[in-house]
C-alpha cells in the first residue's frame, strides 16, 4: 500500500497507510469502499462522500450589492457576506479533500472517467 498524505480542513496532515488502491477491475471494491468510508468518517468528511452536505445557494449581485435571493430587497451586510464566503470556502475545501483521497486511490483510467464529476459524492 502506498503511503499518502491528506491535508484535513484543520490544517493538519494525516499519513494514509491503510487505504489501498482500487483495482482497475474493481475486484477489491468492497474492501476499498469500506476503508474510504471509514477514513472519511474519521476525518469528519463522510457527509461529503455520501452527498449529505448541501452547497450554499449562489448569492445574487445587483448594482455591486449581494443578495441571498433575487427578490430580496435588503442586501447582505458585510459580516453576513463574509460568513457566506467562509462557508462556501469550507465546503469547497472539504469536497476537494474527499476528491483528493479518491483520486489518489484509483488508477489513471478510472481517474480519467471520474475527474469531471461536480461533487465528491458523484465520484
Amino acid at each position: 500500500m502506498d503511503q499518502q498524505e491528506i491535508s484535513t480542513s484543520n490544517s493538519s496532515s494525516i499519513k494514509v497507510t491503510q487505504l489501498l488502491k482500487l483495482l482497475s477491475n474493481g475486484e477489491n471494491w468492497l474492501t476499498y469502499n469500506e476503508r474510504v468510508l471509514n477514513a472519511t468518517t474519521a476525518w469528519g468528511l463522510c457527509h461529503h462522500l455520501v452527498g449529505a452536505v448541501l452547497k450554499s445557494s449562489t448569492i445574487i449581485e445587483r448594482d455591486g450589492k449581494f443578495y441571498l435571493k433575487a427578490d430580496d430587497s435588503e442586501p447582505l451586510l458585510e459580516d453576513a457576506l463574509d460568513k457566506y464566503k467562509t462557508s462556501v470556502d469550507a465546503w469547497k475545501q472539504k469536497e476537494a479533500q474527499v476528491c483528493k483521497l479518491i483520486y489518489n486511490t484509483v488508477d489513471n483510467a478510472t481517474f480519467l472517467q471520474i475527474k469531471g464529476e461536480k461533487t465528491a459524492a458523484a465520484l
